[in-house]
């Protein structure tokens, strides 16, 4: 590893640990001293940190002040985009509540008003909620019907492959990802046994902005920011910085946490993040308490592994060691195992140009959800299948 991408990692960890403040590091002294305060940019905008540099260093000089000047019109946007989503919630909540949709508001807005300690320290840059999987088809029509726009219209993809989430853009430009259920990938949600009723059953309301919302108990949402995180990857910095958030500053009941991440299935998952979290920012639990909530300490050493090849914090791209073993993670060490190597396989065919040619039509299937493909039947399908599986889940 370069010398640079160490002192990035220090750099990055050490902002996300002074919200406030005008501190500057002699790590970023040293990192402009080697021309790399652009590499620096480029990790925080891939972390998603970009707004805890902003905050730090707008008030300094120098290197500091160039790297926060940078980032300020992000800044800027990320701060009216929450403003803009908290506008849109109160219509939201009351096309919704009207139809007697049973919804929940996850991720975004729910975490800046009631996790972190500043709404401008978590920028996100759409609008998540869960819906029940029986009510979702009718509640995606009620959206439409008053003015919200369904971006994806490859059906015969969402048919196929059974997406668990829609795209909308509202009438005030917010993009709305619906979800049926937690996890988008068929295949790995039939991996695990992630049940959208379990959210419902035990959720609370909160107020954002003018409108009053239910989103997921604190003990719940630590099980579904850990899962979401671990099959996205866990390599982002922002993510860490939820759980470690999740864990200090949140009522979490840690018997419901173990109790639901079990029924789940998604204890590997949530002890992946965990020990992730405790090794980046010094998340104050024990390694050992880890490998409880684990059930067990073989895959955390292999995911070890990996992050001491790739360190979370060095990160700038996609693809890294680090990435593909935590999206491999399953239920218990030897799915795992196999899992990583099918992607490891996956991924060395791809980056050395093996992978066939596919027809048109199979290229379409694999394609965006937002090309166009299939016809009012397939849609039909979609819908009736997520009602279906909905009913289990």
């Amino acid at each position: 590893m370069s010398r640079s991408s160490k002192l990035i990692g220090q750099i990055l960890r050490q902002s996300i640990a002074h919200a406030d403040g005008n501190e500057t590091f002699p790590e970023l002294t040293e990192l402009a001293n080697l021309g790399q305060l652009e590499s620096l940019i480029d990790a925080a905008s891939f972390h998603r940190v970009s707004n805890y540099l902003y905050l730090l260093w707008k008030d300094t000089e120098g290197a500091s002040r160039e790297v926060a000047e940078r980032f300020a019109l992000s800044y800027q946007q990320s701060v009216w985009n929450h403003l803009r989503v908290v506008a849109e919630l109160a219509q939201l909540s009351q096309i919704l509540n009207d139809e007697s949709v049973p919804w929940l508001v996850v991720k975004g807005p729910a975490l800046a008003e009631h996790l972190y300690p500043r709404i401008d320290l978590r920028p996100y840059s759409d609008l998540d909620l869960v819906i029940q999987p029986t009510a979702f088809p009718e509640a995606i029509r009620t959206l439409e019907g008053t003015g919200y726009r369904l971006l994806d219209s490859n059906w015969r993809l969402l048919a196929t492959e059974l997406k668990g989430e829609l795209h909308l853009l509202s009438p005030l430009g917010v993009l709305v990802d619906a979800h049926w259920n937690l996890i988008n990938d068929a295949r790995a949600r039939n991996t695990f046994r992630v049940r959208t009723a379990d959210l419902f059953e035990g959720s609370r309301q909160v107020k954002i902005g003018d409108a009053l919302v239910s989103t997921t108990a604190s003990s719940d949402n630590l099980v579904y920011l850990a899962t979401h995180a671990c099959l996205a990857g866990g390599d982002r910095l922002i993510w860490l910085k939820d759980i470690e958030e999740t864990v200090i500053g949140a009522d979490v009941e840690w018997d419901r946490v173990v109790e639901l991440a079990g029924a789940w299935g998604v204890r590997s998952l949530l002890g992946v993040m965990l020990e992730r979290t405790r090794r980046v920012l010094s998340l104050p639990l024990a390694g050992e308490d880890i490998q409880r909530i684990a059930g067990g300490r073989s895959w955390l050493e292999v995911v070890r592994l990996a992050d001491r090849l790739s360190p979370i914090e060095t990160i700038r791209v996609e693809g890294s060691p680090s990435r593909i073993t935590a999206r491999a993670t399953r239920s218990n060490p030897s799915r795992s195992a196999v899992e990583l190597v099918r992607r490891s396989m996956s991924w060395a065919v791809a980056r050395a140009g093996l992978a066939p040619r596919l027809s048109e039509q199979e290229q379409r299937l694999r394609g965006s959800a937002y090309e166009p493909f299939g016809d009012e039947q397939d849609r039909n399908a979609f819908f009736a299948s997520t009602s279906m599986e909905g009913a289990d889940v």
